[in-house]
């Protein structure tokens, strides 16, 4: 993050311009991305991360804890084996005891490999007697089943005998090999100057749901109806830790007159284009009561075979649209009961068509009622829960977190440079305040949220860590509308100290995704601090001309300033200025906004106000001047300008001798779109002498924000249509003529006509009819 400043000499010297710049990976640590989501460059650029099929697990084992697990020799050379260089390795060192020229590799995470290859340096020959040995994780066991962890279980073995391949691949045939997360390479040979350079495992693909709290996801399993019956954030998260050995598994007995549904729900974070999920219930062998397994017995309990806990359930996934009552929109993936292929596996498979995906449910019956739970119920333990699918996020969002400025300033525009191919978007909002709240969050030792009288009573042994954090204030104003381009005029209030930024990025296509270069925001001291606008009066009848004033006043205003710019959505005609009750002679100049000029569809004019001197501390300022209001809540913005120095004026009390301390007017409460129709005659004679050759209809079209279609009907008494125009229109005065043709140009008869005005707006449509008539 830096800042520049830079100064113009004039006679008379602008304040000088700051600017806070986001533009290295040093930069975008500060802000609030969700790991693993959202990754800083090494060259600056901030970029989703595209999800993968078909990877080498090794190559980012780091970012999940991986790395060398155990190294009876050399130890300090064994992390070589995983750097990506060929011209580096690791070898025992022959002076060791044999049973130490082990080397042992934990990918941070269980994974389902296809094969697992070994290279040896090219310039010495490579191992030529050794065994290759892979475990899920699973330690051993006694009989009392106390775990040891650091004791593993290698189920998976191979010895390579009269090897003289520096490439070796060994093929994992699915689904009689079991998934790993260690491998051990355990040279039985000394070999002058062998030394194995790269250890590859080619796996399945990118998991999404690993380091789920870390990339803003969330996991949340709840039990029937009961809230009591939620499942702490400790138990649940092993479903998602990477780890087999460990597992999600719902403790309580359930007993019910009713069905009892369990509800896994997981959010990832962002929305993903996924099509397979993968649920791991039951690959590690465990030791169970009765003895007679195929797997090994401890004692006298067995070890038992693979298994499947669920039997009746359903897979659903949202992209996190609503349904009218607020609740997600599901889209099920898969409803039924599992399969003789799920229990002999010990995980079950549901593959589909990419699919924009936030969040996963998984339903599983767990007592049923009809027989006692015997019949159709499962405990739905899980292993691991696995979600793959392929390219960059359709959408995420992430934010910068609190900026500081220091003290108050006033910021004036919002820039920054991003590559957005054609499919994608990137959208930046912002908020100010002044005030900040401290957060603190207390947790049990499941890590499940409670409250600070909750976390007092807990003993010392059941109480988790303690969170602090700031945040947002009760003065911070509401996440503005999203920037239309880079450069545009700072939209939240400003002079202010803190500010936040919000940012999402999207693609329509999987292969692509935006990228942000750098994010800028341009600021200098307040012209003024303590300034407050107010408008009166502050309800009006919808489109009659009326005066208004608008007050200013400004707390402090060192330098004082000789400008104010006030914007509207209609035509301001102005009146006079005054300051302190004296009118001054000023220089007023038709404006429009600059944000008009960028979005053309939308016409908000303004006045400029040059005064013939500064404007002081507490002086009050009275802008007077007439307009039509064709809006609810229309606003009437102002601005203290200095050169190319904007300072927007808060809403509030500059006058205490009026009640609005608002810059809104309103109209009163009403449906109506169409207000005071005028016809200029009711007799038309379109007989080309130029007397009422043409019907001149004006209207005031009323709170329709959004061009929406405006139609002109004129019907002959029989009710057949003659004429009708149609074009969008938005609130304001409207105009439309008619010449007494029909459509296609021809003179309608002699006679009566209804005529009806109608316009559509979101929520109804109104029409207005007059009797007029055709005479020659």
């Amino acid at each position: 993050m830096t800042r520049a400043l830079s100064l113009v000499a004039l006679w008379i010297l602008p304040l000088p311009a700051e600017e806070i710049r986001f533009d290295s990976a040093r930069d975008w640590n500060t802000w609030n991305l969700p790991a693993g989501i959202v990754e800083p460059t090494p060259d600056g650029r901030l970029q989703p991360v595209a999800i993968r099929r078909g990877i080498d697990a090794t190559a980012n084992l780091a970012a999940f804890g991986g790395g060398i697990h155990q190294a009876g020799s050399n130890r300090r050379s064994a992390s070589r084996v995983t750097d990506g260089d060929l011209a580096t390795g690791w070898g025992p060192n022959p002076a060791d005891p044999p049973a130490d020229w082990f080397l042992d590799l934990d990918l941070g995470r269980g994974v389902f490999a296809t094969r697992v290859v070994l290279h040896f340096a090219p310039d010495a020959p490579p191992f030529q007697l050794f065994d290759l040995l892979l475990s899920t994780g699973e330690p051993q066991v006694n009989e009392s089943n106390t775990s040891f962890n650091d004791v593993l279980i290698f189920r998976t073995q191979h010895r390579f005998k009269e090897n003289l391949d520096h490439r070796v691949v060994f093929e994992l045939d699915q689904p009689d090999h079991t998934p790993i997360r260690y491998v051990r390479v355990k040279n039985l040979l000394a070999v002058e100057g062998a030394r194995l350079t790269e250890i590859e495992v080619e796996a399945f693909g990118d998991n999404l749901i690993l380091n789920l709290l870390k990339r803003s996801g969330t996991i949340h399993i709840e039990i029937g109806e009961d809230a009591d019956d939620d499942v702490p954030l400790g138990n649940a998260i092993q479903l998602a830790d990477g780890d087999f050995f460990s597992r999600f598994r719902y403790g309580r007995a359930v007993r019910s007159p009713e069905d009892v549904w369990g509800e896994i729900t997981v959010d990832l974070g962002a929305v993903y284009w996924i099509d397979w999920i993968r649920m791991v219930s039951g690959i590690v062998p465990r030791p169970f009561s009765r003895r007679g397994s195929a797997v090994g017995n401890i004692g006298e309990r067995a070890l038992s075979l693979r298994r499947f806990d669920f039997n009746l359930y359903e897979v659903l996934t949202s992209d996190g649209a609503l349904s009218p009552d607020g609740s997600f929109i599901w889209d099920r993936k898969f409803l039924d009961r599992r399969s003789n292929t799920n229990r002999q596996q010990g995980f079950a498979d549901h593959a589909f068509q990419p699919t924009a995906t936030r969040f996963l449910r998984i339903n599983w019956l767990i007592w049923d009622a009809n027989c006692d739970g015997n019949c159709g119920a499962a405990s739905g333990i899980i292993e691991e829960l696995m979600v793959y699918g392929e390219g960059f996020p359709r959408e995420v969002d992430f934010g910068s977190g609190l900026i500081d400025l220091g003290t108050d300033k006033n910021i004036t525009a919002l820039r920054w440079g991003a590559d957005v191919p054609t499919g994608t978007a990137l959208e930046i909002r912002s908020r100010t305040g002044n005030e900040l709240n401290l957060d603190i969050t207390y947790h049990d030792k499941n890590d499940k949220v409670v409250t600070a009288a909750r976390y007092e009573k807990l003993i010392p042994s059941f109480r988790g860590r303690i969170d602090t954090a700031f945040s947002a204030g009760g003065d911070w104003s509401p996440w503005s509308r999203i920037y239309s381009a880079s450069g545009e005029a700072f939209l939240s209030p400003s002079p202010r100290r803190y500010l936040e930024l919000d940012v999402r990025l999207t693609s329509d296509d999987p292969a692509v995704g935006a990228a942000l270069d750098f994010v800028a925001i341009d600021f200098s001291p307040p012209l003024a601090s303590g300034v407050f606008g107010e408008i009166f009066p502050s309800q009006v009848e919808p489109g009659i001309e009326r005066e208004f004033s608008y007050y200013l006043r400004a707390r402090s205003t060192p330098r004082g300033f000789e400008r104010i710019s006030l914007q509207a959505p209609s035509e301001l005609r102005f009146i006079e200025a005054v300051v302190d009750g004296t009118a001054l002679d000023v220089t007023t100049t038709d404006t429009i906004s600059k944000m008009s000029a960028a979005r053309s569809d939308r016409a908000a004019t303004g006045l400029t106000i040059d005064f013939p001197r500064p404007i002081r501390s507490r002086e009050l300022v009275e802008l007077r001047f007439a307009t039509a209001v064709f809006r609810q809540s229309t606003r009437f913005s102002a601005f203290l300008e200095d050169g190319a120095t904007r300072q927007r004026v808060d809403p509030g009390d500059a006058n205490a001798a009026i009640a609005s301390n608002s810059d809104i007017v309103r109209l009163p409460v009403g449906r109506d779109l169409l207000a005071n129709l005028q016809l200029d005659t009711h007799i038309i004679t379109p007989n080309a002498d130029t007397i009422n050759d043409e019907l001149l209809l004006s209207v005031d079209l009323v709170n329709v924000l959004e061009p929406r279609p405006l139609r002109l009907r004129v019907y002959d008494l029989s009710g057949r249509i003659a004429f009708e125009r149609r074009e969008p229109a938005r609130a304001g005065r409207q105009a439309i003529t008619w010449d007494g043709t029909d459509g296609a140009g021809s003179r309608l008869a002699p006679g009566a006509y209804v005529l009806e005005l109608l316009i559509e707006g979101d929520a109804l449509q109104q029409s207005i009819r007059r009797v007029v008539s055709v005479v020659y």
